[in-house]
């Protein structure tokens, strides 16, 4: 058992990190001692992940040691083991997304398959990792042509996914005195599954004209990130917390509608901020969802309110443009639809307190959960300060 306190969050991550890093660390000697001779071979898969993996905030880890904390005072080992697979799970679906959405950017350096296709055709061939993996080269003598090294760089960072996704169950499989290890390892199938079929709707909706109803994107936003990014370590730091097992399922099912809730409210507040803020503030282009056509909850309440006002044709044939996203944020703006989402935001951040209240934690655990819960709910505050303070 580990002694912690309550209201300090990042000593959580502080132990997900080293635990991150040590895994790492022994990936490189692992595949050395296998009999990969080539050095840069290795060191192209690890160096630059190790800065990725690490990059992160890091919420979807330390929730666990977290949750596990408010239930009983303590958290242990294992709750720092499911910390460090919920990250390998994050690296796997993040590095196949941003294949797909061919994203160059993460964590504010460059995606895996962009830092692999830039490596092999020699436009980037060094990386800084701060110690022991100094330096990425080419694994050719020859750079390759840059269609080449795209196809191939989205190979290896398919590859390195797989790899992550393994790793996940790995390190599940290896976790010495785990309770409920029937139960967790449903929900992380579960959850894999869901986020899966989610991210199948948002490929689809992406490439198609029709704009998808607001409950179906509000149920696309929990299977995608409600799911894996809070429901899921929301309920494995239940799974091995001190609680009865008469009250497991219950308290699965609360905490589980608490995760999916919280995923919800964090894709609309992400939403907003897209239409709202520079990328100096928030790491992505501004607008970059209106130009990317994206069916958020901004787009089809945008489409109902087109409707409302006999407006239907001349929004549709703006919003798919993508180029004029000045104009379509006018009407955004215009007809309240930031306001909207805003009041149900609010609306799921009262279904989540009242959830809260019923959970088997005490007095001062609840408490610090609710603070940590205002603090997810309220970002946009948040950047209307800095917005204000750059300004």
């Amino acid at each position: 058992m580990i002694k912690a306190k309550k209201d300090d969050f990042s000593q959580f991550r502080k132990r997900i990190d080293s635990t991150l890093v040590s895994h790492i660390r022994a990936d490189y000697a692992h595949l050395e001692h296998m009999g990969y001779r080539s050095k840069e071979f290795v060191t192209l898969f690890l160096s630059h992940f190790e800065q990725y993996l690490t990059a992160g905030k890091r919420v979807r880890a330390t929730l666990i040691p977290y949750i596990q904390y408010l239930y009983g005072n303590t958290y242990t080992q294992q709750s720092v083991a499911l910390g460090s697979m919920m990250e390998y799970l994050q690296a796997f679906l993040l590095i196949h997304d941003d294949i797909m959405d061919d994203d160059p950017k993460r964590r504010g350096m460059a995606s895996m398959h962009d830092f692999f296709s830039k490596t092999l055709s020699g436009v980037s061939s060094t990386t800084s990792s701060g110690d022991s993996f100094a330096s990425v080269k080419k694994p050719t003598e020859d750079s390759m042509p840059e269609s080449a090294s795209q196809l191939v760089g989205n190979n290896l960072a398919i590859c390195l996914g797989d790899i992550c996704f393994s790793f996940c169950y790995y390190l599940l499989g290896n976790i010495e005195n785990l309770k409920n290890v029937k139960v967790i390892n449903t929900l992380v199938s579960k959850s894999i599954v869901e986020v899966g079929f989610a991210q199948s709707l948002d490929v689809l909706w992406g490439y198609g004209t029709t704009m998808p109803p607001f409950e179906s994107i509000i149920d696309m936003y929990r299977g995608k990130t409600g799911s894996y990014t809070f429901a899921l370590p929301l309920q494995l730091a239940v799974c091995i917390s001190d609680i009865d097992n008469s009250l497991l399922s219950d308290e699965l099912l609360r905490i589980k509608i608490i995760g999916e809730e919280l995923g919800v409210v964090f894709q609309m507040e992400d939403d907003i901020m897209n239409l709202c803020y520079d990328e100096s503030l928030t790491g992505k282009k501004r607008f970059s969802d209106l130009k990317e056509k994206k069916k958020t909850v901004c787009a089809t309440l945008l489409f109902e309110e087109a409707t409302h006002h006999n407006r239907i044709e001349e929004v549709a044939r703006l919003f798919y443009a993508g180029d004029v996203c000045e104009r379509v944020y006018e009407f955004i703006t215009s007809w309240g639809i930031i306001e909207k989402i805003q009041s149900s935001i609010y609306e799921r951040a009262q279904t989540i307190n009242r959830e809260i209240s019923q959970l088997h934690i005490s007095p001062e655990s609840r408490s610090a959960l609710e603070k940590l819960v205002q603090g997810l709910t309220t970002r946009l505050a948040k950047f209307e300060a800095k917005k204000a303070n750059v300004q």
